[in-house]
């Protein structure tokens, strides 16, 4: 049977432009390129990204309710604390920014993503 998180997982991906399937995502974390956390029907994934003067932790996506999502979060902080990230980033929707901002992230930029398909 399918996680309920599998599913919503899915339909974001599709929306990230399809570069990534469920199983992409599933086998990154099974060999450590990326991490997940869970709690009940949430999930949240990311990866560590190592740069020149340091390194950072991406959320790359996160599906669920916002009650989970907040506890993930306590827990994904404190994961990037353990690794020495110097820097979160994350991407969201705009209904996620006040309790963002309450957990103490700022708005860096207010941008659009833009996405080009790229024909054959």
């Amino acid at each position: 049977m399918i996680h309920p998180y599998h599913r919503k997982l899915e339909r974001v991906l599709a929306r990230m432009g399809g570069l990534y399937t469920l199983h992409d995502i599933l086998s990154a974390i099974a060999d450590g390129r990326m991490q997940s956390f869970a709690e009940g029907d949430s999930w949240a994934i990311t990866r560590v990204m190592d740069h020149p003067r340091g390194r950072s932790l991406e959320i790359f996506a996160v599906v669920g309710s916002i009650d989970d999502l907040r506890i993930l979060h306590d827990r994904v902080v404190m994961y990037a604390f353990e690794i020495g990230a110097k820097v979160i980033t994350a991407y969201g929707r705009k209904g996620w920014l006040n309790d963002a901002q309450r957990r103490g992230w700022k708005v860096k930029a207010r941008s659009f993503v833009y996405q080009r398909v790229c024909d054959e």
